[in-house]
């Protein structure tokens, strides 16, 4: 048992254990409404009203922390597919959900922005795709990742010009999955900034982003090229719109060409 599996285990019967103590505590003042001095500047000096209340709340919050925690460790683990050194079946749907949940913390709202919306439209796959997960789920990563950057660098800009032009809308990725041929298809578009056409074709260089200093390596595109082109026989298509989105059209074979 890990230790994240060790905590939400004994945090049930712990709630049980509180729930009863706390049970006994009321019957105790039931009975004995006139305590001792002593107990009564006990009770007084830890706030025992405030105790029986907050405690269970206390413990139901850890409980579903330690739940959120175990969540994101599977994610991690299927993210990573550490274990990927051969071909094998991949669920891409849960590949894109593991990444999500990673970026779960990009996604909220944050003062005045209001949060990226996901909207999924999964079919068709499953375990059908043959291939290297946790290199994919690498491209999900960076290709998640680079269509959040666009929708929140656009919403600053559009909050910056506020005076002149209303900010821009919800910021929103879009996700379908489907098959078509014998390859399956996988879209991310997002509705930020864009790409300039005149930078378009050099995206899947290396060293090349169109992010300032320091937000960018210029090495997520290109590998993701990488991956999907050289790892699995497939394509990774760009289409862009400077202002109104960007989208990335994954094409890989079912049965990669060496299973």
């Amino acid at each position: 048992m890990n230790p994240v599996n060790f905590v939400c285990g004994n945090l049930i019967p712990a709630s049980q254990y509180a729930e009863d103590l706390i049970d006994l505590l009321r019957l105790y003042k039931k009975h004995v409404p006139d305590p001792p001095a002593e107990i009564a500047e006990a009770a007084e000096e830890i706030d025992l009203e405030f105790l029986i209340e907050d405690f269970p709340q206390i413990l139901s919050s850890m409980q579903v922390g330690t739940e959120r925690i175990s969540k994101i460790v599977q994610s991690l683990k299927h993210f990573s597919r550490l274990e990927d050194k051969h071909l094998s079946p991949i669920n891409i749907q849960q590949g894109i959900e593991s990444t999500l949940m990673i970026l779960q913390p990009r996604l909220k709202a944050k003062g005045s922005y209001p949060g990226v919306e996901i909207i999924k439209d999964y079919e068709g796959l499953s375990d059908r795709v043959i291939g290297f997960g946790g290199l994919l789920n690498q491209v999900f990563m960076n290709l998640l990742g680079n269509a959040i950057d666009a929708v929140e660098e656009k919403y600053r800009t559009s909050e910056e010009n506020c005076e002149s032009s209303p900010v821009t809308g919800q910021p929103t990725l879009w996700i379908t999955t489907t098959t078509e041929g014998d390859c399956a298809k996988i879209s991310i578009r997002d509705n930020g900034k864009g790409i300039p056409e005149a930078v378009r074709d050099r995206i899947f260089d290396s060293f090349f982003t169109t992010k300032p200093t320091g937000k960018g390596t210029g090495l997520g595109l290109s590998i993701s090229h990488e991956i999907i082109v050289r790892k699995h026989h497939g394509t990774l298509d760009c289409h862009s719109i400077p202002n109104e989105g960007t989208e990335f059209i994954i094409k890989i074979p079912l049965i990669h060409p060496e299973a």
